[in-house]
């Protein structure tokens, strides 16, 4: 994607059309040794890499973080924070990059000089055809909030005026947003709004006019701290959260749920999980087709010294289903797990943990069903001799599982990418060598699967400068 020996390219963000094609986007130093520009590149389903865009070509700012949606024109939408503006204060900026590789017209979405703008978002929606972005913003020291602005329909630069989504408390951290089937962004975030001292769920929705709804408070506590929510929205675009907090005991984290409806109606609190013995943590959340989520996490529930990966669903209505242990070990962690559901409502998850080997890291995965059937664990990779970490998990059309991570299967002494299948029923595919390198790093993948079954993998190395990461894909 990039073969520079004088220059970084990093943060690549992916999007791919309705041609299978691939958009991808990064910042580096390309155009300016000193500042960071936002280059744009495509690469087709057979593998043909296109011609290098500078979405941004500045030699006095940096320009950074870019994110990209794809409309059903095919026509790339970028926004990123730059110092375009003001040498001191970031602020965001988007513009596109049709198809054919041609570059729209730079459109400010903020201008400030006294206050940062910060970690841009985008996504767009095929039914109403709007853009919508969201960002973090510092309009008073500590005191960060969350913004956005939309457009409107099929223009790329008639953008409306920024709005706070939410007034107060400190919310610098990751913003979730999902737009539903009627346009509507539904956002949710973790802030300080309702005290200064404990973290809340807070959620709002933005109408495709603009209009902002009320902000909604998931969580209303000054006794204890709610985390890092996750947030996926149904066939009736009724919200699903789950996060962690200390509502049910202050030493042990626990895993809690609960729904907003399209009008915001807040329902009924599910605690996943309450432990007053053991944490849990780092929740995964996916719905189905008969809108009940499936959650997934890593816990000390089984085993106080290791940690293993729980999953429990909650239909519609809120009714808790029976925990299942996904792992059950008292000799190693499991840890980080990925959740996917698929048309039949299973759900496909992948962890990595010393299963296999105590001393170095492996791949697992397994299913469990809507009727929480737990299936059969795969050993998607079963290594003495070098570690496997951070995969990446999609389910194709076919119920297929397609799984991405970097290990040292290769070369001992550098991570390069790998990749392989679990079908339906379990049957493991062979393992596919992304890359095999034996002279650098390549880490940290991502993975698409597009509507003809084809993986999409993209990830940074040092492939063409030891010094420098460029961006592959493949």
């Amino acid at each position: 994607m990039t073969e520079s020996s004088t220059y970084d390219n990093a943060y690549p963000a992916i999007a791919v059309d309705s041609n299978n094609k691939s958009h991808i986007t990064w910042y580096s130093r390309r155009f300016n040794a000193t500042y960071y520009n936002i280059d744009y590149n495509t690469v087709t389903d057979a593998g043909s890499l296109g011609t290098v865009v500078g979405v941004s070509e500045s030699s006095t700012y940096d320009n950074s973080i870019p994110s990209i949606a794809v409309d059903s024109n095919n026509k790339s939408h970028i926004t990123w924070y730059s110092n375009r503006f003001n040498a001191t204060y970031s602020n965001i900026d988007y513009n596109t990059v049709t198809d054919a590789g041609s570059l729209g017209t730079l459109v400010p979405i903020t201008e400030n000089s006294s206050y940062t703008n910060i970690y841009p978002q985008i996504d767009y929606h095929p039914v109403s055809h709007k853009i919508f972005v969201v960002w973090i913003e510092n309009t008073s020291g500590g005191d960060y909030e969350i913004s956005y602005t939309r457009n409107n329909p099929w223009s790329d630069n008639d953008f409306a005026t920024a709005n706070s989504v939410e007034d107060g408390g400190n919310n610098i951290h990751a913003v979730d947003v999902a737009v539903d089937k009627d346009g509507v962004a539904h956002v949710v975030w973790m802030s300080k709004r309702y005290d200064a001292t404990y973290y809340n769920i807070d959620y709002v929705t933005i109408q495709p006019d603009g209009t902002v709804g009320t902000v909604i408070g998931v969580t209303s506590s000054s006794t204890y701290q709610n985390y890092y929510p996750a947030i996926a929205v149904d066939s009736n675009n009724k919200s699903h959260i789950s996060w962690y907090s200390n509502r049910f005991n202050a030493t042990y984290f626990n895993i809690d749920y609960n729904t907003v409806t399209d009008a915001g109606s807040l329902g009924t609190l599910v605690g996943v999980t309450e432990s007053s013995t053991y944490t849990n943590l780092s929740t995964a959340i996916d719905v189905d087709g008969n809108n009940k989520s499936h959650i997934s996490w890593y816990s000390n529930r089984f085993h106080a010294t290791y940690r293993n990966i729980d999953y429990n669903t909650v239909t519609d209505a809120g009714s808790l289903g029976t925990l299942v242990g996904v792992t059950e070990s008292s000799t190693y962690h499991n840890l980080i797990p990925a959740i996917a559901v698929d048309s039949n409502n299973k759900s496909h998850i992948s962890w990595y943990s010393k299963r296999f080997n105590g001393l170095r890291d492996n791949i697992d995965y397994n299913t469990v069903t809507d009727a929480g059937s737990l299936g059969t664990l795969v050993g998607v990779t079963s290594s003495t001799i070098y570690d496997n970490y951070n995969p990446a998990i999609a389910v194709d059309s076919n119920n297929k599982s397609h799984t991405t991570w970097h290990s040292k299967r290769s070369n001992v002494s550098y991570f390069n990418i790998d990749y392989n299948t679990v079908t339906d029923a379990g049957s493991l595919g062979s393992v596919v060598g992304v890359t095999s390198s034996s002279t650098y790093d390549n880490y940290n993948s991502s993975i698409a699967v597009d509507s003809n079954n084809k993986s999409h993998i993209s990830w940074y190395s040092n492939r063409f400068n030891a010094t420098y990461f460029n961006i592959d894909y493949n």
